[in-house]
């Protein structure tokens, strides 16, 4: 197989003064920039790029790409942030019955006189795949035709006006990735349990969690928060009495919000709350101590949760930082997230709260 790089440096040097010396391979591994490096909104970013708008290029010519790489070097070239549908990447990285990697397409084409983003989109038509664009996050996702973005909550965005100059990842789990962009967009969230990276299936496999390798220009911390969420199918709403962000699996929604007035009148100062590798049990009940309710945690016996067919799940082992909540907002998310029932006796005030199945 000839090697992708050579072709691909001698077009892009030809076109140098027109991309302003755009890099032909990979690019090492920067560090997410703090907010503190935020850029104007009105600085102009990849989504305001249109069909035709950017420079024609002379030649586009590239022999014995794979499709990847094809796709990532038109995209930079026309200022366009993407993310790879992750169904995509697991059919490219899936071996055959000999062990070798062969789903994804490689090209060699050749053509004139076309824009980057126009070339992008003739390589996608031709193999059967759309970018599908978000107005939202302004992150396009390539992906399969028919394919629909599953939409984020527009009311995230509310307040986050810095535009990143860059953020890239180079092989990071999702789920530092998605701590990461929180932690530089202020956004307190936790995670549904019903995701499960790192945990057994029904059929015992352990699944895996996804690594992220992308770089987006000019776009808010919250914007690559909410894409990155999207495109593995992941929803997030935000609790009305806290506005924690609870991350939901798909399918998974929350049947209802729980009522704050459910606890009566919550006189507690708003402060920093923090809790590492916590039983859930053992942080409601330090939760209710801090708040005067009187709590009863069901089911009591070991700390441990007991189906109805009397098998022991674990609680689950929790870790957040939370800054400007009452331990009654903390309690209600917490809720929330893992199903529990919140139920109050009105003759003696004592709060039961317990798994919902």
């Amino acid at each position: 197989m000839k090697a992708v790089w050579q072709p691909l440096k001698i077009i892009m040097i030809a076109v140098a003064t027109i991309f302003g010396g755009l890099a032909t391979t990979r690019s090492q591994p920067f560090p997410l920039l703090t907010m503190s490096n935020a850029i104007p909104t009105d600085t102009p970013g990849p989504h305001s790029i249109e069909v035709g708008t950017n420079p024609v290029i002379p030649v586009i010519e590239m022999h014995d790409a794979p499709m990847s790489t094809v796709i990532e070097s038109l995209a930079r070239a026309g200022n366009i942030n993407f993310i790879f549908d992750a169904r995509l990447t697991d059919w490219w990285g899936m071996p055959d019955a000999k062990g070798d990697l062969t789903h994804e397409p490689v090209l060699t084409l050749r053509w004139q006189h076309l824009t980057a983003k126009e070339a992008l989109l003739q390589v996608l038509g031709e193999h059967h795949l759309v970018l599908a664009e978000d107005a939202l996050t302004t992150i396009a996702r390539i992906t399969y035709t028919n394919q629909s973005v599953n939409p984020g909550d527009a009311a995230l965005l509310k307040g986050d006006t810095n535009l990143v100059p860059w953020i890239q990842f180079q092989d990071v789990p999702i789920t530092l990735a998605l701590e990461n962009l929180a932690r530089q967009a202020g956004i307190g969230y936790v995670l549904d349990p019903k995701i499960g990276y790192g945990m057994p299936d029904k059929h015992g496999q352990i699944k895996a969690e996804p690594s992220l390798s992308l770089r987006w220009e000019h776009v808010t911390a919250t914007q690559a928060f909410v894409a990155i969420c999207e495109n593995y199918d992941l929803v997030v709403r935000r609790d009305p009495t806290s506005g924690i962000a609870l991350i939901r699996a798909k399918g998974h929604s929350i049947s209802n919000f729980l009522d704050a007035n459910l606890f009566g009148s919550d006189t507690n100062g708003a402060v920093l709350i923090q809790m590492e590798e916590v039983r859930l049990g053992e942080a409601l009940k330090q939760l209710a101590k801090k708040a005067n309710l009187k709590v009863v945690i069901e089911p009591s016996r070991s700390g441990e949760r007991i189906t109805a067919n009397d098998h022991v799940l674990p609680q689950p082992i929790i870790s957040f930082r939370w800054q400007g909540l009452t331990p009654i907002q903390v309690i209600i998310v917490l809720c929330e997230n893992y199903d529990y029932v919140i139920a109050k006796d009105a003759a003696t005030g004592i709060i039961r709260i317990q798994p919902k199945d």
